[in-house]
């Protein structure tokens, strides 16, 4: 992991690392679940939280929405990655 700062004193992280130590444990639901919530395939949000795909504008949106922090912080945790 690289451990280079970023505003708000966050490391520069994939945001698929955060997604999976952090909040979606915190969401109580399985991944099964949450891939439907995204409307997405148990295999895509996999790769997010494998860190094998990037978080896109759309995917933004939908994590922004699931999580209830919107997209911007998504896109600017992908992009600083």
């Amino acid at each position: 992991m690289n451990t280079a700062p970023i505003k708000r004193g966050l490391p520069a992280m994939h945001p698929g690392e955060l997604l999976r130590e952090d909040l979606l444990p915190a969401l109580d639901k399985s991944k099964t679940e949450i891939a439907k919530l995204l409307g997405i395939s148990r295999r895509t949000l996999y790769d997010i939280l494998d860190e094998k795909q990037p978080v896109t504008v759309g995917m933004a949106l939908r994590i922004g929405k699931l999580i209830g922090n919107g997209p911007v912080f998504w896109l600017n945790l992908q992009r600083i990655y």
